[in-house]
């Protein structure tokens, strides 16, 4: 389908979506050619020569990484390329209970190993001590990051983050993965120049890998993103990697990869790892090229995921109990804790409660004498930037607007509760109204429609599916939520309701999906 041959009701939307006429051909077709230079990263430069130099020496690199899906597709990305450089990276992902960010006890792992460049990925913004140790002891650092940032670690040789102050990158929320990316064309081109690399480095194979960890850390699918989302989705239809062929195999993916598949098969197995116990085996997962090892890996996967399933609906009950036993919604700002909640399910639990109850949240478990834990806000609210009058509470903070992790000793909880209602002074929850897209005609669902659907994916944070105000001549509840939606002409359509009816309704929102 060519541009001029929209129909109406997609122009109607784009139009609703703010999209101005001469905008609409490069945000549909997306191509990876309209990315934007990797170079207009701060400190890109610095980065792609310093790893350069250890490529031409085939010295020791490490990768440090997060444990959540963001962190350990960024690490493979990295491990995969240098992989083929004949580099044998040495990777370091930590087990939750050893905290957020780049510590001492990794740092010494890779100093024996020999380690003398050090990626950080999805981490190391904040790390001032930590890499400032790693100079000492012979390890320059490279941070490659995306999370909220002040100024760069002064020890670094390089602080690659679309948030820094002084960055011109024109997409300010990319994912570590997305950063990663960037990174990688960089060095590419680079090696390319200077006639390291021999043949063609093919990066659009690692899409898929991007497109995991975007989804992950739930960053708007615009600009860049969406480009990158986009074409990674493609590359797991049409060309899907082994990883991927198991995870179909064992029935738990089909063919359709879209949002859904996305955040709520392939992510959440991902994660389940690192929230439990070792996330080594989601690392294995996603770089292995062994079947029977990433079956293996994926069957390891799914048990965890069940395990985090059980531990957060459990966390879950005991968060709501703690609230209506206690009368906290009385309160503007919930804060909970209690010891022995699991760590790795506090920020879904806190997500949970901030969308149920309309409030940022912030959940916390005690470890070794100090309390740790996430923090999840609302529509129209900071948290990251709140949270930051209050750092001389915390012992560790770091995050972006609408989540955070924290550290911070007994006696700081009680003035952490007070402190916090107080900044939330005069601010109001912003109320969710039904947005709708366009007003639209049942015979306006035709397969050009479902063309225009394709190109207007992928869908998720920041391009959700269309909402469309149609008028039915009448519904047929089948069973609890699958419903048939009878038009006008008498035609039958397929439909799942979200919420019920009223017994007169005159119109209903939808959101059509093409199967």
């Amino acid at each position: 389908m060519g541009i001029a041959d929209l129909p109406p009701i997609a122009k109607r939307i784009l139009a609703a979506r703010g999209k101005k006429e001469e905008e609409i051909e490069t945000f549909l077709l997306s191509r990876l050619s309209d990315l934007s230079d990797p170079f207009l990263l701060p400190d890109m430069e610095k980065a792609t020569e310093r790893a350069m130099r250890a490529i031409r020496s085939q010295e020791k690199v490490g990768l440090f990484a997060d444990y959540d899906a963001d962190g350990i597709t960024s690490a493979a990305l990295v491990f995969r390329f240098l992989r083929r450089l004949s580099l044998a990276p040495v990777v370091y992902i930590p087990k939750r209970s050893e905290g957020y960010g780049l510590s001492r006890r990794a740092i010494e792992v890779f100093r024996k190993e020999g380690v003398s460049l050090l990626l950080c990925l999805d981490c190391g913004s904040t790390n001032e001590e930590e890499i400032a140790f790693a100079k000492e002891n012979g390890l320059d650092t490279i941070v490659i990051d995306h999370h909220e940032i002040t100024s760069p670690p002064s020890g670094a040789e390089a602080c690659v983050n679309p948030k820094r102050q002084d960055s011109s990158f024109p997409t300010r929320e990319l994912a570590s993965a997305g950063v990663t990316f960037f990174f990688l064309m960089a060095l590419r081109r680079k090696l390319t120049e200077a006639g390291i690399i021999k043949e063609k480095v093919n990066l659009r194979t690692e899409l898929d890998l991007v497109a995991v960890g975007t989804y992950a850390d739930m960053v708007p699918l615009e600009k860049d993103n969406r480009i990158l989302v986009r074409h990674g989705l493609q590359v797991m239809r049409e060309r899907p990697r082994e990883w991927l062929n198991v995870t179909k195999r064992m029935g738990v993916v089909g063919t359709t990869i879209d949002e859904w598949t996305m955040n709520f098969l392939i992510v959440p197995r991902i994660n389940a790892p690192g929230r439990i116990e070792d996330p080594m085996s989601s690392f294995i997962y996603v770089t292995s090229e062994d079947r029977s090892e990433i079956e293996k890996a994926f069957a390891h996967l799914c048990m965890c995921n069940a395990e985090r399933q059980r531990m957060e609906e459990e966390t879950l009950r005991e968060a709501v109990e703690m609230i209506e036993r206690e009368g906290l919604l009385a309160r503007r700002f919930l804060v909970l804790h209690k010891r022995g909640w699991p760590l790795g399910v506090l920020g879904l639990v806190a997500q949970r409660l901030a969308e149920t109850y309309k409030r940022p949240c912030i959940v916390l478990s005690e470890q070794d004498g100090l309390w740790k834990g996430s923090g999840r806000g609302v529509e129209g609210f900071d948290l990251y930037g709140t949270l930051s009058c209050l750092s001389h509470l915390f012992s560790r903070f770091g995050g972006h607007k609408y989540a955070c992790g924290l550290t911070l000793e007994e006696g700081s909880l009680a003035r952490l509760k007070d402190e916090v209602e107080g900044l939330l002074e005069g601010f109001e929850t912003v109320r969710r109204e039904a947005v709708i897209d366009a007003e639209a005609e049942f015979e306006e669902l035709t397969a050009g429609f479902a063309e225009f659907m394709e190109l207007l994916s992928p869908f998720g944070v920041g391009n959700p599916r269309p909402s469309l105000l149609l008028r039915p001549k009448r519904l047929e509840l089948k069973d609890g939520e699958h419903v048939k939606i009878i038009d006008r002409k008498n035609v039958t359509w397929d439909g799942i309701l979200r919420t019920q009816p009223k017994q007169t309704f005159r119109a209903i929102i939808a959101s059509p999906q093409v199967v």
